[in-house]
């Protein structure tokens, strides 16, 4: 590809891992409101519970044994919306799994499209446009590594992996290392050289 396709091409690219990202975020905030759901439901039922047995007053045999009848169905109302919570918290895992799988495998493609792109730029970089372009490459690093480091450390907090020191299979984008290095520009010793050279010429031809 040429350079013009492959900026249009990796411009595109970062921006739907930024999307994939808005999906793992949204994902997230639903599961979240669902855990929650299912605490508050808990909460109520097991205050229904405890008022229920601090109103027990028996004054026959009847009387009691539906009282007891009822604080049991209760009971196991509760283990039924208990076992509701963890099935639905799972279910969402699935889903925030999936989003991150999603995401991951695009950003497999913007790494290969960034080194591509890199590449190119390094080879045929002009020193009258190599801050310009050093920036504009040190602008995609940034972003592509702005977001591995969002992927990882959901990983870590929904208890998928430990820590970032380790690797992870997923469904479709296959074997991730979650500790591998972040895109780093190769222009970046290209530029510190060029402006090296460029501030030690103006020295000479000042003095």
């Amino acid at each position: 590809m040429s350079k013009t396709t492959l900026k249009t091409t990796i411009e595109k690219k970062v921006q739907e891992l930024h999307e994939k990202l808005e999906a793992l975020d949204l994902v997230l905030g639903e599961s979240k409101s669902v855990e929650s759901a299912g605490v508050k439901a808990i909460a109520e039922m097991q205050a229904n519970i405890a008022e229920s047995k601090s109103q027990l007053v028996v004054t026959d045999i009847e009387s009691a044994k539906q009282h007891l009848s009822m604080l049991d169905e209760m009971t196991k109302d509760l283990g039924i919306q208990a076992y509701l919570n963890k099935s639905l918290v799972e279910s969402k895992k699935e889903g925030i799994l999936s989003a991150l799988d999603d995401a991951y495998g695009v950003h497999k493609e913007a790494v290969a499209l960034f080194k591509e792109l890199d590449n190119e730029y390094v080879l045929h970089m002009r020193i009258a446009s190599v801050n310009e372009d050093f920036a504009y490459l040190n602008g995609l690093e940034n972003e592509i590594n702005s977001v591995l480091g969002s992927l990882n450390t959901c990983m870590v907090r929904q208890g998928f992996v430990q820590n970032t020191s380790t690797s992870f299979t997923f469904k479709s984008s296959g074997l991730i290392h979650l500790g591998q290095t972040g895109v780093s520009t190769a222009s970046r010793g290209f530029e510190r050289a060029i402006s090296q050279f460029v501030w030690e010429y103006k020295v000479k031809v000042n003095n």
